[in-house]
């Protein structure tokens, strides 16, 4: 799963965001949505293209400038074929983008598993 970088989150994080204090959610994300990793920075910019409802990250550890949570659940998604995930401080900056191979829901849960190394480093 490879992940990129939010300009405006990366900002955010040398600033007053905390990752492991903070509500960090998790939103599935239909092709609908592209990117923009200079200028996009909130939940708005992803409007229209969530699939499911976002998970908030458990268990969230930093070390050595990695970010790693609990694998995430989806429970009984459907609706359009899922290409991605944002994660975003909730009411607050996006951070980074997920890129996956594209998941159809068909009424199952979605489990998204995390790579062991973390999910993204700083």
């Amino acid at each position: 799963m490879a992940y990129s970088m939010y300009a405006l989150g990366k900002q955010a994080l040398l600033g007053a965001m905390d990752l492991t204090a903070d509500t960090i959610k998790m939103q599935l994300v239909d092709g609908d949505y592209t990117p923009n990793f200079t200028t996009d920075d909130a939940a708005a910019d992803f409007s229209g293209s969530e699939v499911g409802t976002a998970a908030t990250l458990a268990s969230k550890t930093v070390a050595l400038g990695v970010f790693d949570a609990a694998d995430v659940t989806y429970s009984a998604v459907s609706g359009n074929v899922v290409v991605g995930a944002v994660i975003y401080k909730d009411a607050g900056n996006l951070i980074c983008y997920l890129d996956f191979a594209d998941i159809t829901p068909n009424g199952n849960d979605i489990i998204i598993q995390f790579d062991a190394a973390g999910i993204f480093a700083m």
